[in-house]
């Protein structure tokens, strides 16, 4: 079961994306000095199917990409949530604090976007260019089963200069 703790529609947690955004609880990380230290907890109202499909049809003339912020306990279920996102057509995004990307993998052709790595304090978060956090668009090639991944995380960060070679 996936739990959320709240939904509301957001403009900053996907660069150009209009966002539907779930605050999943159960996140099992417990992160020091984390920004939402709530989401640590197993609470909040179940996600299940009939009222996500409810969030998609209401949605589809003003949301253009559905976010997780976390992943829960119950894959199966993510799978399937995202799943139902891309038969609407909606893009995807999970925000994870593992420090891999193989949960691309792991979700290979359901995911558009990701953002990976824990918060570490003295590191802050995407918005700082010191962050140990990236954020990435996925591209995948079905003929080899294999991923693509474009480093967004820039986009989050004010007035940093990017060097072209």
């Amino acid at each position: 079961m996936i739990r959320f703790v709240n939904t509301e529609i957001t403009f900053r947690e996907v660069p150009d994306e209009v966002c539907r955004s779930f605050s999943i609880s159960n996140c099992g990380l417990h992160c020091h000095n984390c920004h939402s230290p709530e989401l640590q907890q197993d609470y909040g109202k179940e996600l299940n199917e009939n009222l996500f499909t409810q969030f998609l049809y209401r949605d589809e003339d003003t949301v253009s990409c559905y976010v997780f912020l976390g992943e829960g306990n119950d894959s199966k279920k993510l799978k399937r949530l995202l799943t139902l996102c891309k038969h609407k057509n909606y893009k995807t995004c999970v925000y994870t604090g593992h420090k891999g990307i193989d949960v691309g993998n792991t979700y290979f052709g359901l995911i558009d976007y990701i953002k990976v790595g824990a918060y570490i304090e003295e590191l802050g978060g995407l918005e700082s260019p010191t962050t140990n956090q990236r954020f990435y668009k996925l591209a995948y090639n079905y003929d080899t089963n294999t991923v693509d991944y474009t480093d967004l995380t820039y986009k989050f960060q004010k007035n940093v200069k990017i060097s072209k070679k």
